[in-house]
């Protein structure tokens, strides 16, 4: 859906979709990055939320576009998969 900054933002059908492909995602970069220097390897924090969003133009809006800013700070680990509201 969008790609702001270092973010990216994906709408799914599901949250069970969500989950799945958030885990998948770690999997792949676990086995990529097993394969790397440490400088060379590639880490994410990924964030599912269940929320309504709202098109309007060009700007995407709603609670679950505006989840992820207040825990991006806290949370340092990477290579997990974090989940709110609910799920």
């Amino acid at each position: 859906m969008d790609a702001p900054g270092d973010n990216l933002l994906a709408e799914f059908g599901s949250v069970v979709d969500a989950v799945q492909c958030a885990v998948e995602i770690q999997k792949e970069l676990k086995t990529r990055n097993a394969k790397l220097p440490e400088n060379r390897r590639m880490e994410f924090r990924i964030g599912v939320n269940l929320g309504d969003v709202v098109e309007d133009g060009e700007q995407i809006l709603g609670d679950g576009v505006n989840i992820g800013s207040p825990y991006r700070e806290p949370i340092r680990s990477r290579r997990c998969v974090h989940l709110w509201n609910g799920i």
